[in-house]
């Protein structure tokens, strides 16, 4: 028996719940797909049969699935709230509309999702994507950048993941949007690929998503116009990347455009500096990606909210841990510790 179903079996776990169970949950999600496993980006999907499982689990705890006007609502009132939780997409994928969709509207149940319009509009793209293309095709990966000559092997997976890391190191370094294209560019030289080619086959169309922003169960958030860590950019820069999605995305679904979410969303990518400057693009709420549950004081931090983000690896057992306030514990205390 594995650490987290000892625990799950032993219900210690729910001792934690007064103390980081918080009021509710925010869960983070990217694709809802069912082929197509990837090497790298596995992680970025899960399969239509698991997410129904997760919405079930929060049914059967009883558990209000709400939209994010709502969650507003309950984190800014002064009543007292049932427990509730909001399912958020980030980036725009094709399949939010195609696969999560479906499922949603199977159980009647509200999300939404945090397009990055450079992706929709082919003005940005989706490098993981394509640098986990590159590494299944090829042995290495060879570029320059800034006067330096850079050599990754990829022949095998454990070589692929390194140099996934250290590339992706690299990309989230640049402080700039010129210096981010100029180094993707240079990775993509000797490639075949070009910077657009998987935005046709992975990200919704303005049409596309106009329509899943149309539907009632659906509201969209903005993300960005390039998906740059934020906290490396100037000011200036960074309120042209939210203002400018927000805007964007108001020209493609006709509606207003209330929440955000932080590209990446760690504390290294955004900090006080980026949720003042949201503050100031008029939202009501951003979101990161610190995997926290809601606080009761959360009113007073509208522009740092938290989300627990799910993956195929994390069995049910193990999101009870983060609902019930184990895991928020056990990460508080390891990030302590360093």
């Amino acid at each position: 028996m594995n650490k987290t179903k000892l625990i799950f079996k032993t219900g210690i776990h729910k001792l934690f719940k007064p103390f980081y169970g918080g009021m509710g949950h925010a869960v983070m999600l990217h694709r809802v797909y069912n082929e197509d496993e990837r090497l790298i980006t596995r992680g970025l999907q899960v399969k239509q049969d698991y997410i129904e499982n997760v919405i079930n689990y929060f049914i059967t705890k009883d558990i209000d699935i709400v939209s994010l006007d709502e969650f507003y609502e309950r984190i800014t009132s002064k009543n007292k709230t049932k427990r509730f939780v909001t399912f958020t997409f980030d980036d725009g994928y094709l399949d939010n509309l195609t696969h999560a969709l479906p499922v949603f509207e199977k159980f009647n149940a509200p999300f939404s999702v945090f397009v990055c319009t450079g992706y929709v509009d082919k003005t940005a793209f989706l490098w993981w994507y394509l640098l986990e293309e590159i590494m299944l095709k090829q042995d290495h990966i060879q570029f320059s950048f800034r006067n330096k000559d850079f050599v990754f092997k990829t022949k095998t997976n454990e070589e692929k993941r390194i140099a996934f890391a250290k590339i992706k190191t690299m990309i989230l370094e640049c402080n700039n949007l010129k210096d981010y294209n100029m180094l993707m560019e240079h990775i993509l030289k000797n490639s075949g690929l070009k910077h657009y080619d998987l935005n046709d086959k992975l990200i919704m169309t303005q049409t596309q998503t106009k329509k899943l922003g149309d539907h009632p169960l659906v509201t969209l958030g903005a993300h960005t116009l390039h998906h740059l860590a934020l906290r490396k950019l100037s000011e200036e820069e960074v309120y042209t990347e939210i203002k400018g999605s927000v805007e964007r995305l108001k020209e493609i679904t006709g509606k207003p455009v209330e929440y955000f979410a932080y590209p990446y969303g760690t504390s290294i990518e955004a900090g006080r500096r980026e949720f003042s400057i949201a503050e100031k693009c008029g939202l009501k709420m951003a979101f990161t990606t610190e995997k926290k549950n809601i606080s009761r004081k959360q009113s007073n931090n509208l522009f740092s909210i938290p989300r627990v983000g799910i993956n195929p690896r994390m069995e049910l057992t193990h999101l009870d841990l983060y609902m019930n306030g184990f895991s928020v514990a056990a990460d508080t205390i390891r990030n302590l510790t360093y």
